[in-house]
């Protein structure tokens, strides 16, 4: 899914890439996943990343997919860094 998102001109305002298709509640497990297909690099390049999850409230995860369980209440900027 692609999303509008707005964009401005400050260097550390961060912005969402995407949105979340659901409201979820606190208290509610969540599966977080990388859709690999949308990626434009070889099986073989996914498979040796190391991809690692931050999901705003200071845990983090690792993997294509993840689970996270929000016990607070607000906004969260999911971020994903791609390791090699």
């Amino acid at each position: 899914h692609y999303y509008n998102v707005p964009t401005t001109s400050l260097p550390d305002f961060r912005l969402p890439e995407d949105a979340a298709v659901g409201i979820f509640l606190v208290n509610e497990e969540i599966n977080f996943e990388i859709d690999t297909k949308a990626l434009p690099l070889p099986d073989q390049i996914i498979k040796e990343t190391r991809f690692i999850w931050d999901f705003g409230d200071g845990e983090i995860g690792e993997g294509l997919s993840n689970k996270h369980t929000y016990n607070k209440p607000g906004t969260y900027f999911v971020a994903i860094k791609a390791d090699s």
